[in-house]
């Protein structure tokens, strides 16, 4: 069986391989089948948003084509954010300790966790946002008509300050504390695909970062208490040697006047 967290989860091969026209129509084909063909003009409703959330639920066999589905629906919402005049956040969360959560509680609870994760990520994006899982522990947020302030507002508002998720899962309390940024897309822009990458490889660094500082800590302990070494062989630790007791100076006696 294969885990939960099964880290093949990019985009699909033929979409991955297929040259930019060719991807494009794929993309416009994904899109049609999620809800979001037709012209530009299209209203952007919560009725759309929760038919491309609901990609993201894990019991459904095609939830590893999320990657596409999230550049396919995230253009078109840049589409009607710039057309509008609106701002578009994307936000980005790595919960890398998802795979350790399935070592130790087992699948079931892990994809209970998934799901309860999505629904917690749908309350920060709103009815009109979006929430995919794009990679194995990772999860997007597109938010239409957020700036930066009010996306930071959201995610605090639902999550708390430090960002975690707690949630119960089959009589276990856990919390889990993701990594994630936010970008707010602009009019000069990078395309999605590349803002996203972008994001991505800023966890990744991030990441890194505290594993170095954990590391440092940790060694930082280790040297202030670091046993004495254990003497081998015949030797022998020479015991504690006897306070001498107290002796008084020797004193040369004065005749006593009569």
């Amino acid at each position: 069986m294969s885990s939960v967290f099964d880290s093949r989860l990019q985009l699909p091969s033929s979409l991955a391989a297929a040259s930019a026209p060719r991807r494009h129509k794929l993309l416009q084909s994904l899109a049609a089948r999620l809800g979001f063909a037709g012209s530009s003009t299209r209203k952007h409703d919560g009725t759309t948003a929760r038919a491309v959330a609901a990609v993201a639920t894990p019991s459904r066999p095609g939830w590893s084509h999320n990657m596409a589905a999230m550049l396919a629906a995230g253009e078109t919402m840049v589409a009607w954010a710039r057309r509008d005049k609106l701002p578009l956040s994307i936000a980005v969360f790595d919960l890398n300790d998802l795979p350790e959560l399935e070592t130790v509680f087992g699948p079931k609870i892990a994809r209970d966790v998934v799901a309860q994760v999505v629904l917690r990520l749908q309350g920060v994006a709103t009815s009109k946002g979006l929430v995919l899982r794009t990679d194995a522990t990772v999860f997007t947020v597109l938010m239409p008509g957020f700036g930066r302030d009010r996306a930071q507002l959201a995610i605090q508002t639902t999550m708390g300050s430090p960002c975690c998720i707690e949630l119960d899962a089959d009589d276990h309390e856990i919390v889990l504390v993701p990594e994630f940024k936010i970008h707010t897309l602009r009019a000069d822009s990078s395309a999605l695909s590349q803002v996203y990458l972008d994001l991505r490889c800023a966890i990744s660094e991030a990441q890194k970062r505290e594993q170095r500082r954990q590391r440092y800590l940790q060694l930082e302990r280790e040297s202030h208490t670091r046993p004495l070494e254990l003497r081998t062989g015949g030797e022998r630790t020479p015991s504690r040697a006897r306070r001498p007791a107290f002796v008084p100076a020797a004193t040369i006696p004065m005749p006593l006047k009569r």
